[in-house]
């Protein structure tokens, strides 16, 4: 079941000049990216590399959308497509790499984030990890 589908989820696209992702109740802003719902609580944006060795690549970046956000991070990030070889051994920014649910064109990049109870918990702060991703590549 896709997120827009279930009862305490929504996705909201250009509500007010700003998009939200809202789950239980809680709202996740996540401006100046068209929200695309891809069923199964997954969630990608269109994203364009800001940083590292890979900037001004246009990619979409997928998210699992935990039941608990954002007491728990997404996990992940899926990333099509595939930028990096599939490689489940070893540390960023070679390693940890598999493939992804999301479908033949992802990989998921096996990247905890680690330090979320010292953050907002916003999807901000996801992605700022996600650039120090890119960044150390």
């Amino acid at each position: 079941m896709g997120l827009a589908n279930r009862p305490n989820v929504c996705v909201l696209q250009n509500f007010g000049g700003r998009q939200f992702v809202c789950r239980g109740g809680l709202f996740f802003i996540v401006d100046g990216f068209n929200v695309e719902d891809l069923g199964a609580d997954r969630v990608a944006i269109p994203y364009e590399i800001p940083c590292g060795r890979l900037a001004g690549t246009k990619i979409k970046l997928g998210f699992a959308v935990p039941e608990d956000f954002a007491l728990t991070p997404p996990s992940g990030p899926h990333v099509s497509p595939r930028l990096l070889p599939i490689n489940p051994q070893g540390p960023h920014p070679n390693g940890a790499i598999h493939e992804s649910p999301f479908g033949a064109d992802w990989q998921y990049w096996s990247r905890p984030l680690g330090h979320w109870a010292q953050t907002k918990r916003k999807v901000r702060d996801v992605l700022a990890h996600i650039n120090r991703l890119f960044d150390t590549l």
